[in-house]
């Protein structure tokens, strides 16, 4: 299946009880990067973009960017080291009916 990036930062904002828009905004606060590394991350999964192409999508940042916040919510999902960032994705993928 793949997905709308624009409903998959909807939704990611949505969970994060963001502001629409905030998620690809330039704003760095620890809750808005989290929500965004969440949003690229089933992004980047759920999507044909390459790193480029969402990095361009969120807000003109470097493909470096959108590796290193794939690798980061890889990494909290596969030793839980971070539990918000686990409950996000699952409610996102189970949205999606991608469990």
């Amino acid at each position: 299946m793949i997905l709308d990036p624009r409903e998959i930062i909807n939704l990611t904002e949505l969970y994060y009880h963001l502001k629409p828009g905030v998620i690809i905004s330039r704003a760095r606060t620890k809750t808005i990067a989290e929500a965004r590394a969440v949003a690229i991350y089933i992004t980047s999964k759920f999507t044909e973009y390459s790193t480029t192409e969402l990095g361009n999508y969120y807000f003109k940042r470097d493909h470096s960017t959108i590796l290193h916040n794939i690798k980061k919510i890889d990494r909290e999902l596969i030793k839980k080291l971070d539990n918000n960032c686990s409950k996000a994705v699952d409610f996102m993928l189970t949205k999606y009916n991608m469990d």
